[in-house]
């Protein structure tokens, strides 16, 4: 990798894996893989629109728009390089400005290609950089893309070099006019640059179709073999005993269960195909009820079963493995998650009026990560 990158996709990084501080860490993993395929390209389309013309960005759309997607993208690449805390899905956000960018450039680089001077030179040695950053990015990580060298370092090589003998031709022609001739052909070049151009596209393609190819589940929405690292649903199995005491008992209840978090509602939703009440949002602690809507609630028997404790967010739960709790989260006792946040007195209700469910009568021999199922029929 560059910068003398060693981290690997899935390790390092602290528990958010986004790798350490540094005007290098887009350029390597584990962040390269999210977001790095086509920065080159947009970097340097970006230095070819700012030196096209004179600066006249009132009456120039053109440069209208190299402000709005420069300034886009280098503010998000600035933050990303030194912020210490975000997952690796958050570099998303760059995303629109580095397409916009990566066409709008090659489109500038395909003008100036026949300009005298340095900018005629930025659209081969584009495609240079870009096709040796992705190169790098898989070399460092080769488990899942190794296969994809060959396809993006042939074509890219081929097309640079054909773009740069076109360069060359004054130099050049007397001794291969012929085929040079040939060479500077517009229509040559065009089919040139869609050659180098369909190289770099290949990778993007393929890791970001990755986790749909080879059904990966995961929490966080992460392009390619990369994986959270950080709790979540993950790979999250609901515990069978508990989802057939909920089905055999949820009677005429609009929600099978209510829960504290996603991290123990989704996989329930998984298993079931059936409605789940979140009580706190993602992490536990969003205050979606008060204790007198949630009364009305259980009343009305829209809602019998609440499944309180475990980690919040990151939920143990009925899942198999033991996770990390969420940041700002408290874990002080059974139905105690999000207290600070204002759950507490909706889950002290529960565990106050409802009747707490026989741990035998819905736990197997799974992990339940010190959750409590309550009835709260008749409440």
């Amino acid at each position: 990798g560059f910068g003398g990158g060693t981290a690997r996709i899935g390790g390092g990084g602290g528990m958010f894996n986004t790798g350490d501080p540094g005007i290098f860490r887009l350029f390597t993993n584990p962040l390269g893989g999210q977001i790095v395929w086509l920065l080159p390209l947009a970097l340097i389309g970006l230095v070819a629109l700012a030196s096209d013309r004179r600066f006249r960005p009132r009456a120039d759309r053109q440069q209208q728009s190299m402000l709005l997607w420069g300034t886009w993208l280098l503010t998000m690449a600035i933050f990303f390089s030194v912020a210490t805390f975000f997952h690796q899905y958050y570099l998303s956000q760059m995303s629109p400005a580095i397409a916009a960018l990566a066409g709008i450039g090659v489109v500038t680089m395909w003008n100036q290609f026949a300009l005298p001077g340095w900018r005629g030179w930025l659209l081969p040695f584009a495609l240079a950089v870009t096709a040796w950053v992705q190169i790098a990015i898989i070399r460092d990580d080769p488990s899942w893309g190794a296969w994809l060298v060959p396809v993006i370092a042939i074509p890219s090589l081929v097309a640079v070099v054909a773009l740069i003998l076109m360069r060359a031709r004054p130099a050049l022609l007397t001794t291969r006019p012929t085929v040079l001739g040939l060479m500077n052909n517009e229509r040559v070049r065009a089919a040139t640059v869609a050659v180098g151009l369909a190289a770099l596209l290949a990778t993007p393609f393929v890791w970001s179709a990755y986790p749909a190819l080879t059904n990966l589940t995961q929490d966080l929405p992460l392009a390619g073999s990369a994986t959270s690292g950080f709790g979540g649903l993950g790979n999250a199995q609901t515990d069978a005993a508990l989802i057939s005491y909920l089905e055999a008992h949820q009677g005429k209840a609009t929600y099978l269960v209510a829960t504290t978090s996603s991290g123990t509602s989704a996989p329930i939703i998984l298993a079931t195909d059936k409605a789940v009440m979140t009580l706190g949002g993602f992490s536990g602690s969003d205050p979606i009820l008060t204790v007198a809507q949630l009364q009305s609630l259980v009343s009305k028997g829209t809602v019998r079963y609440f499944l309180l404790g475990g980690f919040g967010g990151f939920g143990g739960g009925t899942t198999t493995t033991e996770a990390t709790p969420s940041y700002g989260e408290t874990t002080t006792g059974v139905g105690t998650v999000g207290t600070a946040n204002g759950q507490g007195s909706v889950t002290q209700w529960v565990q106050a009026n409802c009747t707490a469910v026989a741990a035998s009568a819905y736990q197997s021999t799974q992990t339940t990560g010190g959750q409590q199922l309550y009835d709260c029929a008749g409440k």
